[in-house]
């Protein structure tokens, strides 16, 4: 999977390493942890408890917040 940004684009990755290993460390690094909002479709896949649970502990600023 690959993705975009306003600061240009991302890395193709297997979809399991994205958000930890380089989406998240890009928010820290590019948006200083501010100034950015992660869009989802809102699939099931992104509204399970699990991922929910996920983003709020690492304190990731979503489009439903």
């Amino acid at each position: 999977m690959g993705w975009f940004s306003g600061k240009g684009l991302g890395p193709l990755v297997k979809v399991d390493e994205i958000l930890e290993n380089y989406w998240v460390p890009l928010i820290v690094t590019q948006f200083r942890g501010r100034g950015y909002k992660f869009q989802d479709d809102n699939a099931p896949v992104h509204t399970a408890n699990s991922v929910k649970i996920w983003m709020r502990e690492r304190n990731i600023i979503t489009s439903s917040d």
